[in-house]
């Protein structure tokens, strides 16, 4: 993963902020309070949807509106995927809104989709995140600051195996539950005495039912005989109930079609009235169209007047167009004659900026030897200091023996060999001193001079590179500048081209004015009484043919009339209704009708008792169902309980053995980080099987809390890149982390343990696209490659590539 680019907009100290972020060791530098950390606190934000601080200061006090919306959007790449996460808060209220964009495509919106989104893709959660890849001082020192179980469980969630925490009690919290349901289900179980009583009032219910359906079996077959003659007299009854809605349905025909005929006859009059009298205007309009004759003639002159007149227009405004591009042209290549001038000594500032780098390295490799022989006179010189104490001791001891003492080796008297023993320990003594301790020191002396020799050519030359990135960087923005001209002299060029085909397109005008104005002042002064013609043309047109078929369709529709009613007045005369006959029916049916009530009274009675006692049946043998299956799902769980505390136990183990597996791992990467950086003073970093952190110091491993701040420090950060490593690892390439960020991490360091720091940093720039360090230590700016300087203004903090 690395950062692409940073997007900001009334966010906090920023009023408007578009950062493109660059690969390389970068130091973001800056006073106090300019807005350092602020850049990195919108990026956490956007990646997880979280701000430290409270949602009322977020917006910008330099927000042009009090509800202003604040803006945050991060373009990141994971891979060959580009990835863009916007993030808003909008109104006074601040409310917020997400979207998560995957190759420009939108794939998650909501402040809840997109963070789950971002974990998926991210593989690391927020705190896990800041305690790895992005880290400041006080997040540094977590790691030494905690112990046992506390440490173990930091250094899981930084690895992203904390979802084995949360599995691992959720596990346990479903054993109690489990536990709970059980108890609760047990009380619900039936004594030995309520299943008797259940079974025996089971028995009585059974014999009074067998009674109940055979007397309901007997009022049924004394329905279905009134049922039978019940259907008799209703189907008369609806026969003859058909018949007087037939005979009403015709009568009320009959009157809305007399009256609808009556209508039509009044329509008729009146549409032949009308054709009359538009058949009379038709006949005067006549009369008038000979005046008419020339108007239209003299509109199709000046609309061809008012092409010819466009024509010319467009003609003066392209030969305009046309004297300005060839301005613009004069003016570019201006431009990129002095821009060509100036990019004359590019290559060979290149060419000289490559040979002083590799020369810079040259001499980094020549101190380093210069060192490792440094080192080697020491351990020489420190030998013979251990052999010269040893003599010396032995003198002492001989001294004190005295030259009738006894020999401690071979127990015999020394007598004679006494002061012969005596003057040899002696010579040797001075030998030692005199000539290889001083031999040895004057070779020390020389390493060192040497080594400040070239510690003193690397200064220069490092000071010589800064100068010619100064130059590359300003020739490289000249060959923009230049890009960008080219591209404007083209764009010219392009225009000037266009024009003069646009020009020869048009080609001459001869528009006559005078022309022009006398025929649209003569159209002026007759085309209210045209338009009026027009309009009583167009009335008649639409009207005349419009009436003589309305009138043609009412004659149709009073013809249709008259038949209707002489076919229904025959549908009422066959239809014969008799009124008494109908009333006749009607008795017979509801007399009848009341017998069968009574008898379906007495079967719904019968059924509604049975089915009572049914009911009351059937709730014996639920409760009698629901005791055996509470029995069963109490067996169940008891079955469930023992299988997940045998997955409690494994997912234990399993966490033990993952941090043993990537102990060994951090140990190593910690190690060789910690020596490079202390120059050998301190050999490596032991992390045991219970993560506890030790120092090897003098071939003997201590505590990280025996030594110096600035040393746990040091030790805190290779620790943390090292596990950020062990993260990469076990994330797999598809989800590597090649983003590193660190706030303010040189505080407790001296002068050359910083120096030391950065050349460590360097070095991880062969691991991490991408490391960049906070910082307010202003010595510490011509050391890193790449700038970003924070600047507090009247309007807002500005981030600036230097």
């Amino acid at each position: 993963m690395i950062l692409t680019q940073l997007l900001l907009s009334n966010y906090k100290q920023y009023r408007h902020l578009e950062l493109d972020f660059r690969e390389g060791l970068v130091g973001v530098i800056g006073k106090n309070g300019a807005g350092k950390s602020t850049i990195f606190e919108a990026i956490l934000y956007c990646l997880f949807g979280r701000d430290e601080g409270s949602k009322a200061h977020i917006r910008s006090t330099f927000a042009e509106d009090p509800k202003a919306t604040v803006l945050l959007e991060l373009g990141f790449e994971i891979g060959e995927i580009h990835y863009k996460v916007r993030r808003e808060f909008r109104g006074k209220a601040m409310s917020v809104n997400a979207e998560f964009f995957k190759n420009s495509e939108l794939v998650a919106k909501g402040v809840s989709a997109v963070n789950e989104e971002l974990v998926k893709v991210l593989h690391m959660e927020r705190e896990a995140f800041k305690r790895s890849v992005f880290s400041g001082q006080k997040e540094l020192s977590e790691l030494s600051d905690t112990s046992g179980e506390a440490r173990k469980k930091m250094i899981r969630k930084m690895l992203g195996l904390d979802t084995l925490d949360d599995v691992q009690a959720k596990v346990g919290s479903d054993i109690r539950d489990l536990n709970s349901q059980i108890i609760g289900q047990q009380q619900n179980l039936l004594d030995e005495d309520a299943i008797k009583e259940l079974e025996a009032e089971a028995k009585k219910l059974d014999k009074e039912l067998k009674i109940k359906l055979q007397l309901l079996e007997k009022e049924n077959k004394a329905l279905s005989k009134t049922e039978a003659e019940y259907k008799i007299k209703k189907g008369i009854f609806e026969q003859e109930e058909a018949r007087l809605k037939q005979h009403h349905t015709l009568e009320r025909m009959l009157v809305q079609t007399r009256e609808r005929l009556a209508s039509l006859t009044e329509q008729k009059d009146s549409l032949q009235n009308k054709l009359s009298a538009l058949q009379k205007q038709k006949s005067e309009l006549e009369k008038q169209r000979e005046s008419f004759a020339n108007f239209e003639s003299d509109k199709k002159q000046v609309q061809v007047l008012e092409l010819q007149r466009q024509k010319q227009v467009n003609r003066a405004s392209v030969l305009s167009r046309i004297e300005e591009h060839k301005q613009q042209l004069q003016t570019s290549k201006q431009h990129l004659d002095e821009f060509q001038l100036q990019l004359a000594e590019k290559d060979k500032t290149e060419q000289n900026l490559q040979q002083h780098k590799l020369d810079y390295i040259s001499l980094e490799q020549q101190m380093e030897q210069k060192r490792n022989e440094l080192r080697g006179v020491d351990q020489q010189i420190a030998g013979l200091n251990a052999s010269l104490q040893e003599r010396k001791e032995k003198l002492e001891s001989l001294k004190t023996i005295g030259r009738d003492g006894t020999c401690p080796t071979c127990l015999q008297p020394l007598l004679d060999g006494y002061e012969k023993v005596l003057a040899e320990l002696d010579t040797q003594i001075q030998q030692l001193q005199q000539k290889e301790l001083q031999s040895l020191d004057a070779q020390k002396k020389k390493i060192t001079d040497e080594g400040l020799q070239l510690k003193s050519r690397q200064t220069a030359l490092r000071s010589k590179v800064d100068e010619l990135m100064v130059l590359q960087s300003k020739l490289a923005q000249v060959e923009k500048q230049r890009q960008v001209e080219d591209a404007n002299f083209q764009r010219y060029t392009v225009n000037l081209k266009r024009d003069e085909l646009i020009l020869e397109e048009i080609g001459s005008s001869n528009f006559d004015e005078t022309l022009f104005n006398a025929l649209k002042k003569k159209q002026a002064e007759e085309a209210p009484l045209y338009l009026e013609f027009q309009k009583a043309e167009n009335y008649l047109s639409r009207e005349l043919p419009l009436t003589e078929e309305t009138l043609q369709k009412t004659a149709n529709s009073i013809s249709e009339a008259s038949h209707t009613i002489s076919v229904k007045d025959a549908e009422l005369k066959a239809l014969d209704f008799q009124e008494a006959v109908y009333l006749k029916a009607k008795e017979a049916f509801t007399g009848f009708d009341e017998a069968y009530s009574r008898q379906s009274g007495i079967v719904r009675q019968l059924e509604r008792e049975s089915l009572e006692m049914k009911n009351t049946r059937e709730q014996i043998s639920a409760k009698q169902r629901s005791n055996e299956t509470i029995k069963s799902r109490i067996s169940d769980k008891l079955e469930e309980i023992e299988l997940l505390r045998k997955l409690w136990e494994h997912l234990g183990n399993f966490k033990t053995e993952i941090l043993e597996k990537v102990s060994p791992g951090i140990s190593k990467e910690a190690s060789d980080l910690f020596s490079r950086i202390t120059k050998g003073k301190y050999e490596s970093i032991l992390v045991n099987e219970n993560f506890d952190f030790y120092i090897a110091d003098g071939g003997q491993y201590f505590p990280i809390d025996r030594f110096s701040g600035g040393e746990v420090d040091l030790a805190n950060f290779c620790l943390r890149i090292a596990v950020t490593k062990a993260i990469m690892d076990l994330s797999g390439s598809d989800h590597r982390l090649e983003f590193l960020a660190f706030d303010e991490i040189f505080g407790s360091q001296d002068e050359e343990r910083r120096l030391e720091m950065m050349l460590a940093l360097n070095y991880l720039q062969e691991q991490f696209r991408q490391i960049y360090i906070v910082s307010h230590i202003e010595n510490l700016r011509d050391y890193f490659p790449n700038l970003l300087e924070v600047q507090f203004e009247s309007n807002g903090s500005h981030a600036i590539w230097r």
